[in-house]
């Protein structure tokens, strides 16, 4: 039996019921109840938490990294169509499609996120709009959208000017796009902000 699942923001996907050794190996989870909800997201944080901080923190992902970003997606995009309104779900699938390097759907992902997200003094809104901007800005750059990339990061550089990840993120557009002059004032804020910021420190040697 096979059954055609429409998901927010993707493509239809075919997931093959009760054939051994076929189909999708993970299978967008067909949600029926808010008590199933709660228990794919359960698993899903399981599987992308501490693999989502690697991301933020630019380091390396290893191939079980991957596999378990792949399964994790699909978790994910099982929680979206069943509930599409939840902002929070497009920044951490973005994420995961960032980290697939698949910088094209993360875009749309952070894009629906930042849609979504009501206006609000709430801290933690306010700082969930700030990461938004900032990893569409990271997804934006991976597409070779520079001067995208950068207005995105200067939007959450606008918000939150201690945030040294931010600022790196502008002044490596600023880079592609020849301001030098606003890199440097960029990377030289960040580094005195967090003098051990890795992706900082290796753009500083960058700018003439």
């Amino acid at each position: 039996m096979r059954i055609s699942l429409a998901l927010v923001s993707v493509a239809i996907v075919i997931a093959s019921i009760g054939c051994s050794g076929q189909g999708d190996p993970n299978p967008v989870p067909i949600i029926g109840d808010n008590n199933e909800y709660r228990e794919v997201l359960a698993q899903a944080d399981k599987e992308s938490t501490d693999i989502l901080q690697k991301i933020s923190m630019d380091e390396t992902l290893t191939s079980e990294d991957r596999t378990r970003l792949s399964k994790a997606a699909s978790l994910w995009e099982g929680l979206i169509a069943y509930e599409p309104n939840k902002f929070s779900s497009y920044l951490a699938l973005g994420m995961i499609y960032r980290g697939l390097d698949n910088p094209e759907v993360a875009e749309r992902h952070f894009r629906q996120c930042l849609n979504l997200i009501p206006p609000s003094d709430d801290l933690a809104i306010v700082a969930t709009v700030n990461e938004a901007h900032y990893q569409l800005s990271r997804a934006l750059f991976d597409e070779k959208k520079y001067e995208n990339a950068a207005a995105e990061a200067s939007t959450a550089v606008q918000s939150d000017k201690d945030n040294p990840n931010y600022l790196t993120a502008r002044a490596s557009a600023n880079i592609q796009l020849k301001n030098y002059d606003l890199a440097k004032a960029d990377l030289k804020a960040a580094l005195k902000l967090d003098p051990n910021h890795k992706r900082a420190n290796s753009l500083i040697k960058l700018p003439k």
